[in-house]
């Protein structure tokens, strides 16, 4: 079963208690594919962990923890007391 969320500027998809995949790689996988499509251009901010966890009823960990591996493959940079942004270097898109 799915639970289908409408919110912050994208619609997310996550599983509701089929627990196939943890929530943060789910998270991960949707602004990945959100970024690989061009949904979300080079230097668009992502939600603040904070807004992410409140409206998709997630933990603060959760989302810190997607955001860290989107991070850590260079999808997205952090800066600190800014946020999240999508890294501007386009080799990145052609990742798979």
């Amino acid at each position: 079963m799915w639970c289908y969320v409408k919110t912050l500027e994208y619609p997310i998809n996550l599983k509701c208690k089929d627990l196939k995949m943890a929530k943060y790689l789910e998270l991960y996988e949707h602004y990945k594919n959100l970024i690989l499509t061009g949904m979300l251009s080079p230097g668009a901010k992502l939600s603040s962990v904070r807004r992410s966890a409140r409206e998709l009823s997630l933990s603060r960990t959760t989302v810190e923890n997607a955001y860290a591996l989107l991070a850590a493959e260079g999808y997205v940079t952090a800066k600190p007391q800014s946020g999240y942004f999508v890294h501007i270097n386009t080799s990145v898109m052609s990742k798979s």
